[in-house]
């Protein structure tokens, strides 16, 4: 199955926000943050196999396959639900896009391009309130071996006994240039859900999202009560959520990993089974071996070939054979 991320990533001079009516308070909107909490500022787009719409070319300004026009339509890129969203919200306060900058200390980021892992580290102060601290790391990736397989985790550690609420969220908003199919909670998995869409103007054409959750300490966790995400902010249909209270103590790592399968119909006879089947068997596998096979693919990768630096002989490595 072909699949590409794409990570637009803004630049402080061209990020604009809507124009306020009372002075705009300072948030961490302008900054480059992980894709996983506050994927609408770093905006990770996922094109699975078939994922193109069929349009007119009158609404077309660039064109991706000109001998296409002859035919009556152009082929542009639809893309699916924002998977590697999972939120945190404690002391009545919620770390997303809207954050105040002020209540992040030690903000980092790196994007490996040894791994492809984008790594997020940051110390939060909810509600400003530096003795209710809590120190968060997420870690983001599409695995290189299992195409359909997409995984976040997040590391979580408070200053003081508090108990917190997850949000796990399939986010349709990010679905561009499609038509809501179906979505529901499985019946058979504690934390699944999943959720459907196709390209427009193609009936035959379906793309599914499955998201499956796994604990460091399931003791901590209150599955029994389960219920869709008070943080959402959209309508969009395709758009599913789950949240839950998790019991932290003060000093001590609570980890949750979010095992995402997807895939499409120009791939796979039955997609839907497939990106259930698939987080599923991440999670089963687990997130350590899982990602010791994501990066073995990785340095398979670098070990098959050559970096080139045209017009820069200096910086050319030496070859690798």
């Amino acid at each position: 199955m072909c699949r590409r991320v794409w990570l637009q990533i803004p630049k402080p001079g061209n990020v604009r926000a809507r124009e306020p009516r009372r002075k705009p308070r300072p948030t961490i909107r302008g900054r480059i943050h992980t894709f996983t909490a506050v994927c609408a500022l770093l905006r990770q787009v996922l094109d699975v196999a078939g994922t193109f719409h069929r349009q007119t070319s009158s609404n077309v300004s660039v064109r991706n396959f000109p001998e296409l026009l002859k035919r009556g339509g152009e082929s542009v890129i639809s893309t699916v639900p924002v998977w590697s969203t999972l939120l945190m919200s404690a002391y009545g306060d919620t770390f997303n896009v809207n954050c105040r900058a002020e209540n992040v200390r030690g903000y980092a980021q790196s994007l490996s391009l040894k791994d492809g892992v984008v790594r997020t580290e940051l110390e939060w102060h909810p509600n400003g309130n530096e003795s209710q601290a809590i120190w968060l790391a997420y870690e983001v990736s599409a695995h290189r071996a299992i195409p359909p397989l997409a995984m976040v985790k997040l590391d979580v550690v408070a200053r003081q006994d508090t108990k917190i609420t997850l949000s796990d969220i399939l986010d349709g908003a990010g679905s561009l240039r499609t038509i809501f199919l179906e979505k529901n909670y499985s019946s058979s998995d504690g934390t699944g859900m999943w959720t459907g869409v196709r390209p427009y103007g193609l009936r035959n054409v379906r793309a599914y999202e499955y998201s499956h959750l796994e604990f460091s300490d399931t003791d901590a966790v209150n599955l029994t009560g389960l219920r869709p995400s008070g943080v959402v902010n959209n309508k969009n249909p395709a758009t599913i959520s789950q949240e839950f209270d998790v019991t932290l103590e003060a000093g001590k790592m609570f980890t949750t990993y979010k095992f995402v399968g997807i895939a499409s119909s120009d791939a796979y006879k039955d997609p839907k089974r497939v990106a259930a089947c698939t987080a599923r068997i991440g999670a089963t596998i687990g997130y350590r071996l899982a990602m010791a096979d994501h990066r073995l693919e990785w340095h398979k990768l670098w070990e098959s070939g050559d970096i080139v630096f045209p017009g820069d002989v200096e910086l050319h490595p030496e070859p690798s054979c």
